[in-house]
């Protein structure tokens, strides 16, 4: 019987955040397993300007 891998895609501006709990804990032996895939995404990687900002204009008509 073939086993359905669970995946994870994660959207962070922190992806070092999560290295500890995918490196020490059960999701390191499920990710051994083949059980569950964790792909972490630095959402960084997709701005522009050299600050490599996230953040966007108040929405909304005040000043937030």
């Amino acid at each position: 019987m073939k086993k359905n891998k669970i995946r994870f895609d994660i959207i962070t501006i922190f992806p070092d955040i999560f290295d500890s709990y995918l490196r020490e804990s059960l999701l390191k032996r499920a990710q051994k397993k083949g059980i569950v895939a964790v792909n972490i995404h630095d959402l960084r990687d997709y701005t522009v300007g050299r600050h490599r900002q996230t953040d966007d204009k108040p929405f909304g008509g005040g000043p937030g």
